[in-house]
């Protein structure tokens, strides 16, 4: 009930997309609600950086220092983590009851069956108009340690080596699997995007906003893929996935919480979607483009 007294102030979809990319004060940036605009400036001051060149040396080693720095950091608080997330658990099944597991295991459910629809159904119809029969069974075949590096890293670069292994296997040619490989660790993002439809589905739902309207499901559709493509590359993205979503659809910080968890569960599944479907991605190139390399 309280999340929703909260999110009931509305907003124009046009001031939606104003503040969506913009703020009033240069300050504004580094608050946590305006992910977007502090992207966009990062995005121009390292191409201002970069067009100076050797008058910015010492702005680039700055910035480096700073980057090893905020890992450092990170990793510490990583150490932490398990605690305060316990602690959190702890807090909202004390005042929500355990009616939040329920709502949160549904979710899971869901997602799972839309892994195994994409795993299972979408990846080997790929491969079969891609292919052949005989392909389909080589591919199931050498899929597992793929998949399995997927789960246990969770981590879409960690599995580039032994994806570009698979294509190897599977008779792909290895100029477009090593082409293919790290564009797709960081571009192609099946798992992520669909986590963050359901996660941004079900934060409205509780906050009972209306989505059943075309504004709103091209919201959606558009941090799903910004979520995807430029999150997922970022340490720690399932906080940076939040912050984002909070930003986008003017949300308090109390369901930030909420949303890193759920981040958390959907790890090791979208992992899985986002690694292994570079596979058959790169089948599709080899089709197409195989005669052009």
């Amino acid at each position: 009930m309280q999340i929703r007294q909260l999110c009931s102030k509305k907003i124009s979809f046009s001031n939606k997309i104003i503040d969506m990319v913009s703020v009033e004060n240069f300050s504004d940036l580094f608050k946590s609600n305006n992910m977007i605009p502090l992207l966009i400036f990062a995005f121009l001051f390292a191409a201002s950086v970069k067009k100076l060149g050797k008058k910015a040396e010492k702005i680039q080693i700055f910035c480096t220092q700073m980057t090893e720095v905020f890992y450092q950091m990170v990793d510490f608080m990583m150490k932490l983590a398990p605690i305060g997330f316990a602690c959190y658990i702890s807090f909202s099944i004390a005042n929500t009851g355990t009616a939040v597991l329920g709502s949160y295991l549904n979710v899971l459910i869901l997602f799972i069956l839309f892994c195994v629809l994409m795993y299972v159904v979408f990846y080997s119809l790929i491969v079969l108009v891609t292919t052949n029969t005989d392909n389909l069974k080589l591919y199931w075949k050498y899929i597992i340690p793929p998949s399995l590096t997927a789960i246990a890293t969770a981590s879409s670069t960690a599995c580039i080596p032994i994806n570009i292994g698979a294509c190897d296997k599977l008779g792909i040619d290895r100029t477009i699997s090593l082409t293919m490989m790290p564009i797709g660790a960081i571009l192609h993002k099946d798992g992520a995007t669909g986590a963050t439809v359901l996660k941004v589905l079900l934060i409205l739902g509780m906050c009972n906003i209306d989505f059943m309207n075309i504004p709103t499901v091209f919201t959606i559709i558009l941090t799903a893929i910004i979520s995807g493509i430029i999150m997922g590359a970022v340490p720690g993205s399932g906080a940076s996935s939040a912050i984002l979503i909070v930003s986008i659809f003017n949300l308090p910080n109390e369901v930030l919480p909420i949303i890193i968890l759920l981040s958390t569960i959907f790890d090791m599944p979208a992992t899985l979607l986002n690694s292994v479907g570079n596979i058959p991605c790169a089948l599709i190139v080899q089709k197409f483009c195989s005669k052009k390399i």
